[in-house]
């Protein structure tokens, strides 16, 4: 009766031998493959490489880069004007009093000219690396409206001439409490509530390379 077992048991542990090869030769492999393969790189936590500031690096030409591609002057424009009527008719406590509306619309009038004379000095080196068609468009949508042709020769003094107006923490305050106008706004006027805190990061980033650059 062992001589009719023995040759089942036999090969069954030649089936369980040849299994068990199979997967240690499998597991090999792939243990092989996982150190073969390359390191996955480290998350930098807490930190947006995605967001224009970070793009930008430290030079005043990359940040000016970054907030142009997002903003032409059109845009800028249009952009403040909205905020300067919604600010004007929201009733909040930041303009219920008419001096500060007074304050409000010389503000945002020197705001105008401070991006002007920013865009003219990103226009003068940025649009030489264009094409000439790019170039007409840029133009077009990038003209100066609230600077004088004497004034578009010198923006460095209009923007020395902003930060000696204007102290530095006023204009923070100034630019948060139109920001909070708008949010709360909730009249007729059209507002596109997707760009506001994009604008208003753009606008404070201009605001903080002007006091920057008079250091």
């Amino acid at each position: 009766m062992i001589a009719d077992i023995l040759p089942f048991h036999i090969g069954y542990r030649l089936i369980y031998s040849y299994i068990y090869g199979i997967i240690f030769e499998k597991n090999t492999i792939e243990k092989q493959e996982h150190h073969m393969s390359p390191p996955q790189p480290v998350r930098k936590r807490f930190y947006k490489p995605g967001h224009f500031l970070n793009k930008a690096g430290k030079q005043p030409s990359h940040y000016l880069e970054a907030v142009f591609e997002n903003f032409h002057l059109d845009d800028f424009r249009e952009e403040l004007n909205l905020w300067l009527r919604v600010a004007l008719s929201n009733g909040k406590d930041a303009y219920a009093e008419g001096a500060a509306r007074e304050d409000l619309m010389d503000f945002v009038n020197h705001l105008h000219r401070l991006v002007e004379a920013w865009c003219i000095i990103h226009m003068s080196t940025y649009r030489e690396t264009v094409p000439l068609e790019t170039r007409r468009l840029l133009d077009m949508a990038n003209r100066p409206f609230y600077l004088t042709a004497a004034e578009q020769d010198n923006p460095n003094r209009i923007i020395r001439q902003f930060c000696k107006t204007f102290r530095h923490s006023y204009v923070k305050i100034e630019l948060l409490d139109m920001l909070e106008a708008v949010v709360t706004y909730e009249g007729e006027e059209l507002i596109c509530k997707g760009i506001l805190v994009a604008f208003y990061q753009h606008l404070h980033c201009l605001v903080r390379l002007a006091y920057r650059r008079i250091r």
